[in-house]
């Protein structure tokens, strides 16, 4: 059994509200297919150059002719202006920006011509970009890339096709112009390793590569769920012949396909096996030592299934291995976040639904940074959050949870590392943060990052979520950021003086008395009519605002707060309760809302339009492929209107529940089964 690294206090975590920075918007969501992408460059005078996969195209069943690397960039001062063209004259994605001396330069797939365009601005942080000579000589897809710092030498690694059948090392030596080392082979990813195949399973290796290099050093990370984890490595600045294998972790059944059952010692019984999810990350710091880290999961077959199944009840953490390791050993993140059902599981109030993202771990895309003066490691991750799912119900077969990034940080290279910090803790108000890229130097004492933010978890590939815009985001969090600061907690008993105020028909402000030195409060408030608990906040301050439209009109409601102290483990019992009643609507005052119920449905559900008198409601309801199954139009001569459905004859599935009045569009999901 490999070695586990345990945290302290894993069933207390911070929950801290950190200023966070939108710096560009997209409408094309798979930021990437697996690994974090390179994303971001920060530069020692204080400015930071960024890149993400872009579109402003948001119209149903269109493909999104406009994607490509949106860039944006940082003076030391402010942000630009969010990008509203690529950087490329051609459709493109899942690229990465690198620095190349003194400028930047995009790598980027083109779709259509099986190739990796590459296109260089003027200056670091410039606006005008031209397509390099070298672009479109390395064919394939998904390109990931460095550049050493004050070189002009370009290394890419990338997939020959889609699916892959192997991985491409290309290397430029004048900054993209030429290349001295084109489209060869990366070794020891066939069938003679063990390695099935790398479009073998239910995870074709899309992205599951990432790539370093530290001198005439260049590593190539590869993993999926159903091959070892290898670092392939050259000491020649990768000249064919010159590459060697370690394996990191071995998978225990070569050349396994998914399809039968994982049987690893013969006996007959199924095992577990422990492997990644295919989301890796590597670093290489100041001495030449390797890094690595990528998402854990345990994976079986019964023999019964035509694929494997994910074994959720193992720990929740990530691999880690640097040089010098025998081999990878896990960091245990296991961490129960909202246990409200009292179970004690971590797992409990998981989604059900958990392909969203191509399988990933409830903890994993792991990004690392290294502080060049310390040696401190510091390392985030995306975990998905308990009871956060568009259903209220964790069991619904469509239930996907939010994520929020999460950091820990190391001063021993890894033997021990902090209690994790919840670093963007959006999702319990349904926002999912995703797709993080962190810059791999501790630099201005920040660790740099951006990732995506969505008001829907997955994406509209994957599980054909509504197509919208979502935010690109930025933030440089602190060492204080990631928990390094001591807290003394000397009352941990629960607060007094509840009250609210700021009551309308349908919000309120609570208020209670701040503890001295307290990190975070438990704010749970609820209808007192049917006890059913409507949400559970925690705030930092001693007050919480109820948004518009959360709350009934005329309704009496109940709260009562706990006090958390993290840095000693310890939460306090509940307040006493609290109670407070909603104002009436006022004459002319309404409270728009739309929900469909109940939902999973077997056909037959009610639409409930709230606060639309005497307007007219368009509702369209479409399937998983964009077609029309029912459509009407509406005028409610009430506040309350209910608009009866029976699709009983269409198929099982996810459909889209689209209403719109007076420009404004609301969009519900509902699961026929």
């Amino acid at each position: 059994m490999k070695k586990r690294i345990l945290l302290p206090l894993l069933l207390i975590s911070s929950s801290v509200a950190f200023s966070q920075t939108i710096i560009g918007n997209t409408s094309y969501d798979v930021q990437s297919n697996n690994a974090a992408k390179h994303r971001i460059s920060v530069y020692d005078d204080g400015s930071i150059s960024a890149a993400w996969t872009g579109s402003t195209d948001y119209a149903v069943g269109t493909t999104n002719p406009d994607r490509g690397m949106f860039f944006n960039h940082y003076n030391g001062a402010t942000w630009g202006a969010f990008p509203a063209t690529r950087v490329e004259s051609t459709k493109t994605g899942f690229g990465e920006v690198i620095t190349v001396l003194d400028h930047e330069v995009t790598l980027a797939h083109d779709g259509a011509a099986l190739s990796i365009q590459l296109y260089a601005n003027s200056s670091i942080g410039g606006t005008t970009w031209s397509e390099l000579t070298g672009s479109d000589d390395i064919t394939g897809f998904w390109p990931a890339a460095v550049c050493p710092e004050g070189t002009n030498d370009i290394y890419v690694v990338n997939a020959n096709a889609n699916p892959p059948t192997e991985l491409r090392f290309s290397r430029s030596d004048d900054g993209g112009l030429t290349w001295s080392v084109l489209n060869t082979t990366v070794p020891f990813l066939t069938a003679a390793e063990g390695i099935p195949g790398l479009g073998v399973g239910l995870i074709a290796a899309a992205e599951t590569y990432q790539i370093a290099v530290s001198g005439t050093n260049v590593y190539i990370l590869y993993g999926v769920p159903n091959s070892d984890l290898v670092l392939i490595s050259s000491n020649a600045n990768g000249a064919v012949g010159t590459w060697t294998s370690t394996v990191l972790h071995n998978f225990p059944i070569d050349n396994y396909s998914g399809l039968t059952q994982t049987d690893v010692d013969g006996d007959f019984v199924t095992d577990i096996v422990e492997t990644t999810d295919g989301n890796h990350n590597i670093i290489v710091d100041g001495d030449g030592n390797v890094h690595v880290y990528t998402g854990y999961v345990n994976i079986f077959n019964d023999g019964l299934g035509a694929f494997w199944s994910y074994d959720y009840s193992a720990p929740m953490g990530v691999w880690q291995w640097h040089t010098g390791m025998a081999e990878a050993e896990l960091v245990d993140l296991t961490l129960d976040w909202d246990n409200t059902d009292g179970l004690g599981d971590p797992d409990a109030g998981i989604g059900a639904y958990r392909s969203h993202y191509r399988y990933p771990g409830i903890v994993s895309t792991p990004g690392a940074c290294i502080d060049p003066a310390t040696g401190r490691i510091y390392l985030a991750y995306t975990m998905a959050i308990e009871y956060t799912d568009l259903f209220g119900d964790p069991t619904n077969i469509s239930a996907q949870s939010f994520r929020d990034i999460f950091g820990v940080y190391s001063d021993d290279m890894g033997a021990t590392w902090s209690t994790p910090v919840n670093l963007t803790n959006t999702a319990e108000t349904g926002k999912e943060n995703f797709y993080v890229s962190v810059y791999p130097e501790f630099i201005g004492g920040k660790v740099h990052m951006v990732w995506q933010e969505d008001v829907y978890p997955g994406t509209t590939v994957t599980d054909l979520d509504p197509i919208g815009v979502n935010n690109i985001m930025y933030n440089g969090f602190t060492a204080a950021d990631f928990g390094d600061a001591p807290v003394v907690c000397n009352d941990i008993t629960g607060p007094g003086g509840l009250y609210a105020d700021g009551i309308t028909s349908n919000s309120a402000v609570m208020h209670w008395d701040a503890v001295a030195e307290a990190d975070q409060y438990i704010v749970a408030f609820w209808n007192v009519a049917d006890m059913a608990t409507v949400g559970k906040r925690r705030p930092n301050t001693n007050m919480y605002a109820i948004p518009e439209g959360k709350l009934a009109p005329e309704t009496t409601y109940g709260f009562r707060v706990k006090t958390v102290c993290y840095d000693e483990g310890t939460i306090s019992p509940y307040s006493d309760i609290a109670y407070f009643t909603t104002l009436p609507l006022r004459e002319g005052e309404t409270r728009e809302s739309i929900n469909v119920f109940p939902n999973p449905s077997n056909g037959v559900f009610t639409i409930e339009l709230n606060g639309y008198e005497n307007a007219n409601v368009n509702t369209v309801i479409i399937n998983a492929v964009g077609q029309v199954v029912y459509e009407n139009t509406s005028t409610p001569a009430a506040y309350n209107f209910t608009l009866p459905v029976n699709l009983n004859d269409v198929p099982t599935g996810i459909y889209y529940v689209t209403s719109s009045c007076n420009g404004k569009i609301v969009t519900n999901t509902i699961m026929i089964d």
